[in-house]
């Protein structure tokens, strides 16, 4: 998969390809005031001038990097059956399931996306939180082919988004706060579990 660089940056493919995956690999593993630009460079065989040359601060480096793994997720998710699905909770459980895969796979995509939802740093919180609103934006091409007869008639799908969004994010919290380990056996059944609740308050009983 390529997702170009912005306009005005030019790198060849082998070290944009190496400046990715050391940054993923440096952020997955530190936090975002800890993680240290020389270590990016050294693994990627470039110069730390080379990579401040074209992307001039430890922030915008972050933003490209975040946005080029989320962009990766979603292009992983929506392969040719994505949209063949018509029925809100199959798919949202196709996609939690493609991305479960794909990051376990790559573990350090998983951890630098944990590592960037709980840090604290004001730069980091903005280029997560203006992600999530694009996200927002992008939902009514997410869902198109839905069948969105099957909700009951004073429920809005958009709602059921954001709770499931909530519960999910609440999980990770308290994960955190008592200071457990994210197990990706636990997350299937709590997600599996949160599926079936949501279709019970959301689905036309026919559709249950």
């Amino acid at each position: 998969m390529i997702i170009r660089m912005n306009k005005n940056i030019n790198i060849p493919e082998d070290k944009r390809e190496a400046i990715i995956n050391a940054s993923i690999n440096e952020f997955s593993k530190h936090e975002y005031k800890h993680a240290i630009l020389e270590n990016i460079a050294n693994n990627a065989n470039i110069s730390k001038s080379l990579l401040l040359y074209h992307f001039k601060s430890k922030k915008n480096l972050y933003a490209y990097i975040y946005d080029y793994v989320c962009q990766y997720l979603e292009s992983i998710v929506e392969d040719s059956d994505f949209y063949k699905i018509t029925d809100f909770f199959e798919l949202m459980e196709y996609s939690f399931y493609k991305k479960l895969e794909m990051m376990e796979n790559y573990p350090n995509i998983f951890d630098f996306l944990l590592k960037g939802y709980f840090d604290e740093n004001e730069d980091v919180k903005e280029i997560v939180n203006k992600y999530r609103d694009k996200k927002q934006i992008d939902i009514t091409n997410y869902f198109k082919n839905i069948d969105a007869s099957k909700f009951k008639y004073d429920i809005n799908m958009q709602d059921i988004i954001q709770m499931i969004t909530y519960t999910s994010e609440g999980y990770l919290q308290s994960r955190k706060n008592m200071s457990v380990k994210i197990d990706k056996e636990d997350m299937i059944k709590q997600y599996s579990k949160w599926m079936k609740m949501f279709k019970q308050i959301s689905y036309k009983e026919e559709y249950l």
